[in-house]
């Protein structure tokens, strides 16, 4: 990447007071980490520049959602020529396919794709059904037809993981990472049919035996989603669904309202975790609420490290806003969190 690379983007913000979508010119500035942004039709600043170190070129793409002080916005298009040729030259998203063989390995995947400094875009867990087949052995690269491969890929959960690809080499670097895991590369322009909620509806139960974890923004953005499902899925908990979302303030809102009261700093709280995507995680298992509370760890970072230095908040818990992950508290809710995330925003 050059320093003086400049990317100019046509954004969309939807304003909830108005009601209305608005249009920007988004340019961001490789040479400092900085943008700005400009009304598209009255030409007027609507943030002047300004130094942005959450944004990086690799969150860079059209399609990209990306927050602007708790603003998401969407990067409909390049706004000239030389944009389109800088993304041209990084290599276009890719998308891996993890079928239900390399289910134990999902945490390792990931992580192995964030150290190629491949940035997560989309992540979905998905069943591939039989009658799904045909198309999905189209597009999957190297993929056996075979009835048994088939049987194989229809047997359990499919994990489809979209990447951002910071430079042309970063796809090889991933696959020699990879080696023989189970995850396979998508060909084509594939993307929206595997993250298509109608034709592969969610696999989250919603029921009694479920509890919701919610990966926070510092941990997907510091590239340690795949060490948190690792950790998760070596401690012997089930994972039956997963999923990357971008929050609107006005849901996580509505999501954390409960806490409200014995929270400090709610609305910074509200702010963080819509300012970069989450990634949400059923977790399954008798008396799971519980149990798993116990292994997130204390909601203080310090007291969780000192207390229960193996749990998920001391291990990558930064402060106490930043403290890694949600947890369901209560059994009875359980099932309630992860319709939220799994149903209701969908």
């Amino acid at each position: 990447m050059a320093d003086g690379e400049v990317y100019s983007f046509v954004a969309e913000w939807f304003d909830p007071q108005a009601e209305v979508a608005r249009s920007f010119l988004l340019t961001y500035y490789a040479n400092d980490g900085s943008l700005e942004m400009v009304d598209k039709k009255s030409l007027k600043p609507f943030l002047k520049r300004i130094k942005f170190p959450g944004l990086k070129v690799v969150d860079l793409f059209v399609g990209a959602c990306v927050s602007v002080y708790s603003r998401q916005i969407n990067l409909v298009d390049c706004a000239n020529e030389y944009t389109r040729t800088l993304l041209a030259s990084r290599g276009a998203n890719t998308l891996f396919l993890i079928n239900p063989a390399g289910y134990r390995s999902i945490g390792c995947i990931i992580s192995a794709l964030e150290a190629c400094h491949l940035s997560l875009v989309k992540l979905r867990m998905i069943h591939i059904k039989p009658n799904d087949l045909a198309i999905v052995c189209k597009h999957v690269d190297g993929m056996d037809p075979s009835p048994e491969s088939s049987q194989e890929w229809t047997r359990d959960f499919s994990v489809a993981i979209e990447v951002s690809v910071g430079g042309p080499a970063a796809v090889s670097d991933a696959l020699r990472q990879l080696g023989s895991a189970r995850a396979f590369i998508v060909t084509g322009r594939a993307s929206p049919y595997f993250f298509d909620a109608n034709a592969f509806p969610t696999t989250a139960a919603m029921d009694d035996c479920s509890t919701l974890c919610l990966i926070r923004p510092r941990v997907v953005k510091a590239g340690q989603c795949g060490a948190v499902v690792d950790k998760i899925l070596t401690a012997g908990f089930e994972i039956s669904a997963l999923k990357l979302v971008h929050v609107p303030v006005a849901a996580i809102d509505a999501f954390l309202a409960i806490y409200k009261p014995v929270t400090r700093q709610y609305h910074e709280l509200v702010k963080y975790m819509s300012s970069g995507p989450l990634v949400a995680v059923e977790v399954r298992g008798n008396d799971v609420v519980n149990r798993f509370q116990e292994f997130c760890g204390p909601f203080d970072v310090q007291v969780a490290r000192e207390l229960a230095p193996t749990t998920l908040r001391a291990v990558f818990g930064h402060t106490n806003m930043q403290n890694a992950v949600h947890c369901t508290d209560c059994p009875e809710d359980g099932g309630l969190e992860t319709q939220f995330f799994f149903r209701v925003l969908a």
